[in-house]
Formats: C-alpha cells, sequence, structure tokens
C-alpha cells in the first residue's frame, strides 16, 4: 500500500468526492487534482514543495464562501474543462439539481481584454514578505492592479499611481484589503494599462 499525499479528518467532512487532474484551457491548475466534499467543498492539490502536498479550498465571490452544494461527482469535456455536479439536497432524489462549470482566474476567470501588456516581471516569486511586478510598454495614464484569489476573488485592490512613459510597477505586501496577511498559495495580479491593454501574471506567496 502507499500513504496517500494529503488527508483530512472527520471534523473536516464526510465523504471525498472524487474529480479529475485538470488538464483544460492553460492555467496554473495544469496537473493539479480537482476534488470535492460531499458537504459541499471544493479543492485542489497543491505541491507547495518537492513531494509536499497541501489542500487548497476554492472560495466563491466577494464574500469568499465555500462552493455550497451537496457534491455529487465531476465530469469533464473533450477539452479538459471541469464540471461539478451537485444538488441543493445530499439525498439522490428531487429536483435541485445543478452542473456548474468550473472556470479558473488565470483560465479566462478573471475579466479582461485587450492587448498584452509587454515586459512583464514578478521579483520575487515565490515571495515571503513582498513582491515587485514591473513592466515596460504601457500607455501613460492612470494605470489599474488588482491581486486575485485562485477562486477569482478581488484579494487586494493596489494603486500603481501614474503611468510613465517608462513603465508601470507595483508592490504586493502579502496582505488582503483589510490589512490582513493572505494565507500562502497561488494568487493572481491583474495589469490594465491607460489604453485597456492587460495582464494577469501568477504570484505564489510561500509559507
Amino acid at each position: 500500500l502507499l500513504d496517500p499525499v494529503a488527508v483530512y479528518d472527520h471534523g473536516e467532512g464526510i465523504s471525498i468526492i472524487g474529480g479529475y487532474v485538470y488538464r483544460g484551457p492553460a492555467s496554473s491548475l495544469h496537473g493539479q487534482y480537482v476534488f470535492g466534499e460531499y458537504t459541499g467543498r471544493l479543492f485542489h492539490l497543491e505541491e507547495t514543495s518537492p513531494a509536499t502536498w497541501e489542500i487548497r479550498e476554492f472560495r466563491l465571490g466577494a464574500a469568499d464562501d465555500p462552493y455550497g452544494y451537496a457534491v455529487k461527482g465531476f465530469g469533464e469535456d473533450e477539452a479538459g474543462r471541469l464540471y461539478v455536479c451537485a444538488g441543493t439536497s445530499s439525498s439522490p432524489f428531487g429536483s435541485g439539481g445543478r452542473v456548474d462549470r468550473m472556470v479558473f482566474p488565470d483560465a479566462g476567470g478573471i475579466p479582461g481584454d485587450g492587448a498584452a501588456i509587454a515586459g512583464l516581471r514578478a521579483m520575487p516569486t515565490p515571495f515571503h514578505g513582498s513582491t515587485r511586478v514591473s513592466w515596460g510598454d504601457a500607455a501613460p495614464g492612470t494605470g489599474e492592479a488588482r491581486v486575485y484569489s485562485i477562486a477569482g476573488r478581488v484579494v487586494r485592490n493596489l494603486d500603481p499611481g501614474t503611468v510613465s512613459s517608462a513603465g508601470m510597477h507595483v508592490t504586493w505586501d502579502g496582505r488582503d484589503d483589510a490589512g490582513r496577511p493572505v494565507p500562502s498559495g497561488a494568487y493572481f495580479l491583474r495589469l490594465r494599462a491607460a489604453d485597456g491593454a492587460t495582464r494577469t501574471v501568477r504570484l505564489l506567496r510561500a509559507p
């Protein structure tokens, strides 16, 4: 027998609902195992260091809520996109069933359009205290920068200030808008220049 790479006890849930290794549209979740908990939570396994895995929960919306529906199973289409089969009741009977497609931030879950911003750099990443993201060829004017959780929730609104012809830069200290340190794991910084050009970069906050 092989030891499990990750566990949780019955204080955290009732039963694991097996899912899929994500093979869909380009995302930092590519190759990670996505699964659920019968009581209405969705997770993925993230390798935080070689041979060390941690269970990460997907949280939804501005309220940072769990999924909330009784998870019955998962499905996958021919493009590798994942779907959750769930219901409003834990019973296998009734009319409250639903199928939800899972959308991840860096595979189209974070709103954004326009041309990509060139010369993007994030240093350092992974990071402990803070990380600085800079990019060139941005149009002069007022820029926008937001940090998202892996579930697509806005964690932090950052002000890059006035953009010069030399480009833009912004520093994130690993805290949310309330000033609280965020947990370790993957986050996404979405940049928007004055001309509408956008780019999303993955940041890894170290434990």
